[in-house]
């Protein structure tokens, strides 16, 4: 996989006023923009060249330029720890976050914070928020990601896998991924509480990934014989650390069957086993009559199609 070393590079963070196009990277001393530094996104998508703005700040030393910081753990797998592969090989002062636009990014603390860590034997992080004259920037290639690079590099893979794995494996035979306990009620799963009691009464232990250290989700995830959830980030790292004879279902949880696809494409290559996917969200028409002055509840869900599904499966 292709890294460069620039000395005496510009790098331009994401502008305040910036647009949907996310413009941010790195020019050599040149001038010229380095392609590489690039971010692939969901969609499909890039982020695009910025103007090449005059420095504000300068930065000593050698540092990783990881991309893209987002405080969302899914978006941070995928985007912010995909380029610390390189670190096997080279030594940094920093490992260098563009922080998005209009959003507070930290790293001291919780599973974003544990992921940095962990793949980068705790490298300090450096959050310029102006254009930056670095004296010498490491620029590797993404190594997992969006679209095709769900499946992650062999360099990635190789890096990274065997660190999250092993951490070891504790927790539960049987694993129900929850989200009601997130805040946002619209990112939640429809009829969720009677879902965790069905399967509780089923033996199953329900989790909230965003109570527990990036560790202990991983044992967890690596410890279970099935894994049974939304869809949604958890996912992207149960992939990483399941054992291949672990079952997992993934239920739709919104008007995206897209992310079945993809999730069940990242599980498949990395564990070697297909996950059980289930699309019982309702057709819009009904959608609409059941929401209707509620603009922020989940997206229905047929439950009995639900539970047929996972009892057919083997879950129940």
């Amino acid at each position: 996989m292709k890294v460069e070393i620039i000395e005496n590079a510009l790098y331009v963070p994401p502008q305040q006023e910036d647009d949907e196009r996310l413009r941010s990277g790195v020019f050599y001393a040149s001038g010229a923009f380095v392609s590489l530094s690039a971010m692939m996104q969901s969609h499909g998508r890039y982020s695009h060249p910025p103007d090449p703005l005059p420095a504000e700040a300068e930065l000593r030393g050698t540092h990783l330029y990881a991309g893209i910081g987002r405080a969302h753990f899914g978006h941070f797998l995928l985007e912010g720890v995909t380029r610390h592969w390189a670190l096997e090989a080279h030594a940094v002062d920093s490992v260098i976050f563009a922080p998005m636009p209009g959003t507070r990014m930290r790293l001291d603390s919780g599973p974003l914070a544990d992921l940095h860590k962990l793949l980068s034997g705790g490298a300090p992080v450096t959050f310029p928020t102006v254009p930056t004259r670095i004296e010498r920037l490491v620029v590797p290639e993404q190594g997992i990601g969006h679209g095709a690079l769900l499946t992650g590099t062999p360099a990635f893979n190789a890096y990274a896998v065997p660190r999250l794995q092993g951490l070891g494996a504790e927790g539960p035979k049987l694993l129900y991924v929850s989200r009601s306990a997130l805040r946002a009620r619209k990112a939640r799963m429809d009829q969720e509480d009677l879902i965790e009691g069905r399967l509780r009464r089923a033996g199953y232990e329900v989790f909230h990934p965003q109570h527990h250290s990036l560790a202990d989700q991983c044992r967890a995830y690596r410890a279970a014989d099935k894994i049974i959830g939304p869809d949604g980030s958890p996912f992207h790292l149960a992939a990483l650390v399941a054992r291949p004879e672990a079952q997992i279902a993934i239920i739709l949880r919104r008007n995206r069957p897209e992310m079945l696809d993809r999730l069940s494409r990242q599980i498949t290559a990395f564990t070697g086993t297909a996950p059980t996917c289930i699309n019982a969200v309702l057709p819009r028409a009904e959608q609409r009559k059941l929401t209707a002055g509620n603009p922020k509840a989940p997206t229905p869900v047929d439950l009995d199609q639900i539970f047929d599904e996972l009892e057919a499966g083997g879950f129940l």
